[in-house]
């Protein structure tokens, strides 16, 4: 296919497998033991601000007046770092009972380095309890709304206008960039936590490559899949904020060395080379399982309308496929709870996390009350899952094929790409040699907050992927909004390049959004 014909950018209804056998047992099986999600409590109110502003949508955990910045790439701007990440002296409560009084001893790598450049760090972002959410409901600090809808109100009238949610985990970050309560958040992303609330908030959000930046002092969820992203407002902050915090981190095994990151930055350096202004020569793959039948309409045409920007700025757009792709998300849930089983084990009250003083017993039993008392249903649900599909019964049939789909997802993504993956000795090409793939970041608009939690799940068919492989994925929001119910709701597109290659899609994003009309800025 050349640049020039017409493409079909919907071609199939595709049904990505959003009820598959896991999905039942997380809301079904699982409830029979911990009961039905219900609305976290009434959230805290107003926080109010020197400044004047403040947090109607209950965003912040914390927040600090008058933080002297530095100099430096980040020289006197305002970030917010969300509740699983270390900040020496301040509570890291993961947003959760089990940890609402610990405090933590020393700074994650990221927040010395974003002190290291000058930023001022002026809050804290609330997130679903232990980063496990796609709604950020499930909160110690109560639900975080979304400020998207009430963008041009003095105040959000939540009665006329019922809240609808932020997506998750990292919602509170989102909706602070959102609601100007800080240029710049500090997520994490195990599924597309920072994505998904970039999408349902309208602001820009990537998730880096695995390694690409420091996970040191980032409370673990799954660390085979757990990555710090960044959410801003514009491109340019994202691309100024990557550049500060993507560095080697002798305290993290996983993070990338420089010999590697000069290879990656010789390779995405070729592919700019080739490119002529302003886009000229990019091949942009279009996969046909990213365009299920579930996915919203309107969604559908808006993707449509940066495929066509894209294509207008020079890009030559190719079909791709992954058949393996209908299992991502069953693959990936059965990892990452098994991870996050193992990882959450520590947490028993006597030796770290809170302590339930009643009722008293054996070493077991107190351990189980105080699991019992201090993790939220979400939490427990996630971890009983996890801890069937670690047990000797569920491990060849469960853990070890979902490995394998995550290997067949790596190498049919990995293959479809031109540039090769420089963490494999070999590159065999599926003969679609793209540099980047595009397709929606959600099937959805945000909903209401007191929706149904299934929902959550089924969002995560189109995020996953990335965290299965490894590649960075920038969410973009896309200028055309949607009416719902009264009101304007944004959605994002995604841009997924291969391993490494992080600042390619820093660049196409930007010169997208320079030339273009279907980004919002």
């Amino acid at each position: 296919m050349n640049g020039s014909e017409p493409v079909c950018h919907v071609r199939k209804s595709v049904s990505p497998g959003l009820l598959q056998i896991l999905i039942y047992a997380m809301l079904g099986y699982a409830r029979f033991f911990v009961g039905r999600k219900t609305i976290p409590p009434q959230s805290r109110g107003l926080s109010s601000f020197s400044s004047g502003r403040y947090d109607p949508y209950n965003a912040l955990t914390a927040r600090w007046d008058d933080v002297p910045g530095g100099e430096g790439k980040l020289g006197g701007w305002s970030v917010s770092v969300k509740e699983n990440i270390a900040m020496e002296g301040i509570p890291t409560t993961c947003s959760s009972k089990m940890l609402e009084n610990y405090v933590s001893p020393f700074d994650a790598t990221v927040v010395r380095r974003l002190r290291g450049h000058g930023a001022r760090i002026t809050s804290r972002n609330n997130c679903d309890e232990f980063a496990m959410g796609g709604l950020n409901k499930h909160s110690l600090f109560g639900p975080v709304a979304n400020p998207a809808p009430y963008e041009n109100v003095n105040e959000p009238d939540f009665a006329k206008y019922p809240p609808r949610a932020p997506g998750g985990s990292s919602g509170g970050a989102a909706a602070a960039v959102r609601a100007n309560l800080c240029r710049v958040s500090i997520g994490t992303d195990t599924g597309g936590s920072v994505r998904l609330p970039s999408s349902y908030c309208g602001v820009y959000g990537i998730k880096p490559s695995y390694g690409m930046i420091s996970r040191w002092g980032v409370v673990s969820y799954a660390d085979s899949l757990d990555t710090v992203g960044i959410i801003a407002r514009v491109p340019e902050d994202l691309a100024v904020t990557f550049d500060a915090l993507a560095a080697p981190d002798s305290h993290d095994a996983t993070c990338i060395d420089m010999p590697m990151r000069a290879k990656l930055a010789n390779d995405v350096g070729s592919i700019l080379s080739r490119l002529q202004k302003p886009l000229q020569g990019l091949r942009v793959g279009i996969v046909a399982q990213m365009f299920p039948k579930e996915l919203h309409p309107e969604i559908a045409d808006i993707t449509d309308d940066v495929l066509d920007a894209l294509q207008h700025l020079g890009a030559t757009l190719v079909d791709v496929s992954f058949s393996v792709l209908s299992k991502a998300s069953s693959a990936y849930y059965i990892q990452a709870l098994s991870e996050a089983s193992s990882n959450l084990g520590r947490y028993d009250g006597i030796r770290y996390g809170s302590h339930h003083e009643e009722p008293r017993g054996t070493f077991f039993k107190t351990i189980a009350a105080n699991r019992s008392a201090n993790f939220g249903e979400e939490v427990k649900r996630r971890i009983l899952l996890g801890t069937f599909a670690l047990t000797s019964e569920a491990w060849k049939s469960h853990l070890q094929t979902s490995i394998q789909i995550r290997n067949a997802i790596t190498h049919q993504m990995r293959s479809s790409f031109a540039a090769p993956d420089q963490r494999v000795s070999s590159h065999e090409r599926s003969g679609d040699d793209v540099d980047l793939l595009v397709y929606p970041t959600a099937m959805r608009l945000a909903p209401r907050l007191n929706e149904e939690t299934a929902s959550e799940y089924a969002q995560d068919v189109l995020t996953v992927s990335a965290n299965l492989t490894g590649m960075p994925v920038l969410s973009a929001p896309a200028s055309r909004t949607v009416s719902v119910e009264n009101v304007r709701l944004p959605t994002g597109i995604s841009f997924q390049a291969q391993w490494g290659h992080d600042q390619l899609l820093l660049h196409v994003v930007e010169t997208l959004a320079r030339n273009s009309d279907v980004l919002a800025i």
